[in-house]
């Protein structure tokens, strides 16, 4: 009953918000930041998309088949390059929350 093998992976690599969340997020996010005294808080906004933005970096490293080396690869250098990489993943979990990259991908692999 609880126990599912595999089950938070194939979960994890599946996780996508829905647009108008994504958009929301992304609203609040800029409304916290423009004012001063708010912007520590604007992370709270921000969390939600990178855990969707790493959730589609481990979705395409599967799709794709990369070997486990990829994304230690990724991971090290995440923590090299925080600011910019965070950026990036919330901006790529906005765009698949309209465009799915995986469904895309996935289907464009099995052609």
């Amino acid at each position: 009953l609880l126990y599912n093998p595999g089950g938070f992976r194939e979960e994890f690599h599946q996780m996508r918000l829905q647009r108008m969340h994504a958009l929301l997020l992304v609203a609040g996010f800029v409304a916290l930041v423009a004012v001063p005294d708010y912007s520590f808080w604007a992370w709270l906004f921000i969390a939600p998309l990178l855990v969707a933005g790493l959730a589609l970096v481990h979705g395409m490293a599967d799709i794709m088949g990369w070997p486990a080396r990829w994304l230690v690869i990724f991971y090290l250098l995440a923590f090299f390059i925080f600011r910019p990489l965070l950026a990036l993943l919330a901006a790529c979990a906005v765009a698949d929350s309209a465009l799915d990259f995986r469904s895309r991908l996935a289907a464009a692999r099995r052609e």
